[in-house]
């Protein structure tokens, strides 16, 4: 009867960690920071039985190599809290030689995580003891299930919609994450773990034909996942994977051959095959499934490794930078886990538009968060770790333990790679998988190291029950809590100690106090975060933001200077500091404020310009002068000026040094679009003299530059009826210079083939001279040459010229010109008339040269 009730008791607790990490993955990852509380609850309810009982800590390595490393790790940050309280109370100075959090409810929550994470392995090392299989099973079995639902969701995105869509989790909209997590990258590290347990079952678990095609299709499914994720990091993790599965099957199969040596051929084509599947298969994923998604995804890591002289947005290597930085400067004891976010922002040279949260290297964020004592203890934890792979490797592979310990070991390498580059380890749906596979690997029992004597059980039994209840109860109460915030009218004001469990209830608090017009509480409770959070700068901009609005001027400018302190690369607490400052009439000051979050910041480029214009008098070379925009920053104001209808502002912009050459084509045509010609003249000249427009004369009147434009222009621009193999250059046949243009007439009447647009100044007498040779005849239309005069808005044609056929003779023609007011610019037109008069004679080709047009 004891062994029947012991074994129900054993299956029961095996159901209820295999049913902790199941919803741990279900609910977004358990990324909601109540619904992790809780979690962590039940994982210390789970343990207080066993550890009561004595029978927890039966293996005595796990214990010294890899728990208590772990829990100095979370007893640290608790320091960490701690002394973040001294520096805020100035009890002690805020220098790199103590150990305080820049977050002290992140190092808090840490600290409770690790605790929690230490308990589930223990948990996890009894269930393995007694369950074996059952875990093992139930773990490949959980994975997989969330990797095909994960496909089925993909699928079936098209087809969603709320009335049968994921009704328990609502967040899981078509387009937003993957799976059941938010966010794309950190499911594919969960499908790394399935994949590397369910490939290890299938190859070496001596399992049943039925079970081994089920871990083959499993396998399989949980390769799709990761495929369909498009993660980068995901991929190449998982390619790891597969390499690394290889090498140990390769491993088991020579140790296994051996003793035969006929064997070794069969070894050698068994690898072989082997190696051919798995190529065939990784190609195969991506190119079938994955297709343009992951190829597109992986042509976007040069850019994210290339050097941007403006970079508005974060990328992986500037919070990599960032975090390099703060090692440097803490080496010893780090920042405080979660305090990245607040303390990186001094060194990030981005916009601030986005900015990581996050060191995006899970193995880096341990040391900015830690300094030297957390990597002291982590390569304590990795040196435990190899040797107890060294000590598995000497057994046999080909038993189902050595299927489970294969797929851990494959799982983790994976997941090493993965967090070279992400923090999916962060979420505890992610983190308690992994440590799953961490116990398989430190997983060995030993009778002798059970604790026996009744002493030590009642000892240890007493304080454990003590212990687990209070955290249990804890973690309760911040779970439940957080999960009440998130639906509660803040109408009430939080203790102060709410921060240490939930730093965004006072956030949450203020923003409700300045929405019903309390802005003295607000203030007050703006006050509180800074203080808790004094590296904050978000907090001390919404504080600044806060006291101005009391008229509090002197204590508003000193936040926003911290603020701008804090963050001194991001253009958004500039941006409000200048506001601030163009309040209060401190114009000169504003300009330089709003100049610089001009250059750190385009998305408020349009809201910027038009400050800085304004406040420099709309002058638009004080303008310049001010923000001295580099090149990278040129099109936002030229787009300003275009939207403006300021033609000489755009005409001083474009005489700039730095302005780029395909901006001033871009203006060009903007300007010619206008009629605006003398305006688009200058710009394609850099001609900045604010005088008289010039007699600038074609361009290439002669065509010996040989250029002929489809668009607008002040070159010749050759018609859209015009097709290529009708127009060239004659180089034995001119009348002057190397070459003429010769055209082949065989279009439709009314057509314009050739044009030309000269500026000219109003009420000025000019003369245009050009040579013409007309040879053979079509049934198209005679050519003629028309000259229009044009200003904005209008479009006259002045003269027009037929040209007849000659004997094949080059002909000069002079026709004089009076401009009268407003007339900008004249344009020379080669069109086909129609040919239905008697007199008329049909061109054939013409050929055209030296067009001259003189002021007389």
């Amino acid at each position: 009867m004891d062994k029947q009730r012991s074994s129900i008791y054993e299956t029961a607790r095996a159901y209820l960690v295999l049913g902790v990490l199941a919803a741990s993955a279900a609910y977004y990852g358990a990324s909601d920071p109540w619904f992790e509380f809780a979690l962590f609850s039940s994982i210390f309810v789970l343990t207080a039985e066993p550890v009561w009982r004595g029978e927890i800590f039966r293996n005595i390595r796990a214990v010294r190599f890899l728990i208590l490393p772990c829990l100095l790790l979370a007893l640290f940050s608790l320091i960490q809290t701690a002394f973040h309280f001294f520096v805020t109370s100035n009890l002690v100075s805020s220098s790199s030689a103590v150990p305080f959090s820049f977050d002290a409810a992140s190092s808090f929550r840490s600290a409770f995580k690790i605790f929690a994470l230490v308990c589930f392995i223990l948990n996890v090392l009894e269930v393995l003891r007694t369950k074996f299989r059952t875990f093992i099973f139930g773990l490949a079995i959980i994975g997989s299930s969330f990797a095909a639902f994960a496909i089925v969701r993909y699928l079936l995105q098209e087809i969603y919609f709320e009335g049968i869509g994921f009704v328990l989790f609502p967040r899981l909209v078509p387009g937003n994450g993957f799976g059941t997590f938010l966010n794309q990258n950190h499911f594919a590290l969960s499908m790394l773990m399935v994949l590397a347990l369910n490939l290890s079952l299938f190859w070496f678990g001596q399992l049943s034909v039925k079970l081994r095609t089920f871990f083959a299709a499993a396998g399989l499914i949980s390769w799709t996942a990761i495929i369909l994720t498009a993660s980068r990091g995901g991929i190449v993790s998982s390619i790891v994977v597969w390499i690394l599965f290889l090498m140990l099957a390769a491993f088991n199969s020579a140790r296994a051959a051996e003793k035969k040596a006929s064997n070794r051929v069969k070894l050698f084509l068994k690898i072989a095959v082997s190696v051919i599947f798995v190529a065939g298969t990784l190609i195969g994923g991506i190119a079938l499934i994955g297709q343009e998604r992951v190829i597109q995804r992986f042509g976007e890591v040069a850019v994210e490794f290339k050097e941007v002289e403006h970079q508005q947005a974060f990328r992986r290597v500037e919070a990599w930078d960032a975090a390099l930085d703060l090692i440097a400067e803490r080496p010893i004891f780090g920042v405080g886990f979660g305090g990245y976010k607040y303390a990186a922002s001094r060194f990030l040279k981005i916009s601030g538009r986005t900015f990581p949260t996050e060191t995006h290297n899970d193995l880096l964020a341990v040391v900015v968060s830690a300094g030297l004592i957390g990597t002291v203890l982590a390569v304590c934890i990795i040196a435990a770790f190899a040797i107890a792979v060294r000590s598995k490797l000497r057994m046999p592979l080909q038993t189902f333990g050595g299927a489970a310990f294969a797929g851990a070991i494959c799982g983790i390498a994976g997941v090493f790679v993965h967090s070279l580059f992400d923090y999916g380890l962060q979420f505890t749906g992610n983190s308690l998988f992994f440590t799953a596979l961490v116990s398989i690997v430190f997983y060995r029992y030993r009778e002798t190291d059970r604790l026996s004597t009744k002493t030590q059980l009642r000892f240890f039994g007493a304080m454990a029950l003590i212990i687990f209840a209070l955290v249990s109860a804890a973690g309760a109460f911040v779970g439940f809590a957080r999960k009440a915030v998130n639906h509660t009218v803040l109408s009430y004001s939080p203790p102060s100690w709410i921060f240490l469990l939930d730093p965004e209830f006072i956030d949450k608090h203020a923003v409700y106090l300045r929405s019903i017009g309390q802005f003295e509480a607000s203030a007050n409770a703006r006050s509180v975060s800074v203080r808790n959070r004094p590296d904050d700068f978000q907090a001390r901009l919404e504080l600044a933001k806060i006291r101005n609005e009391l008229s509090q001027i002197d204590a508003a400018d000193k936040e926003f200077k911290a603020a701008i302190a804090l963050a001194p690369y991001y253009g958004e607490p500039r941006f409000q500091y200048g506001t601030f400052l163009l309040d209060q009439g401190r114009t000169e000051e504003a300009v330089t404020q709003l100049a610089d979050a001009f250059h750190k910041d385009y998305s408020k480029a349009k809201l910027l310009l038009e400050l800085i214009w304004n406040a420099s008098g709309q002058n638009t070379g004080k303008m310049l002068e001010t923000i001295q925009p580099e090149e990278a920053e040129m099109p936002e104001v030229q787009r300003f000026f275009t939207k403006r209808a300021d033609t000489q502002s755009i005409v001083q912009l474009a005489c700039l040094p730095n302005f780029p050459d395909y901006l001033r084509s871009m203006s060009v045509h903007q300007l010619l679009e206008k009629s605006e010609f003398h305006a688009a003249w200058k710009v394609s000249q850099r001609h900045c003299d604010t005088g008289e427009m010039p007699n600038p004369g074609f361009t290439d009147g002669g065509f010996e530059a040989g250029v002929l434009i489809r668009d607008l222009g002040f070159g010749w621009r050759i018609g859209k009826s015009l097709e290529l193999s009708q127009i060239s250059f004659d180089e034995d046949d001119r009348t002057e210079g190397t070459q003429s243009l010769r055209i082949e007439l065989n279009g439709k009447a009314g057509e314009v083939l050739l044009s030309g647009v000269v500026p000219v100044r109003p009420d000025t007498g000019y003369s245009l001279v050009f040579d013409h040779k007309v040879e053979g005849g079509s049934n198209g239309g005679t050519a003629a040459v028309q000259i229009l005069f044009k200003k904005p808005g209008l479009e006259t044609v002045e003269n027009e010229i037929l040209l007849s056929n000659d004997d094949g003779i080059w002909q000069k023609r002079r026709v004089d010109l009076k401009t009268f007011e407003g007339i900008e610019a004249v344009e020379v037109r080669l069109i086909l008339k129609d040919c239905g008069g008697a007199n008329c004679e049909e061109a054939g080709t013409i050929k055209l040269d030296n067009f001259v047009l003189s002021e007389n």
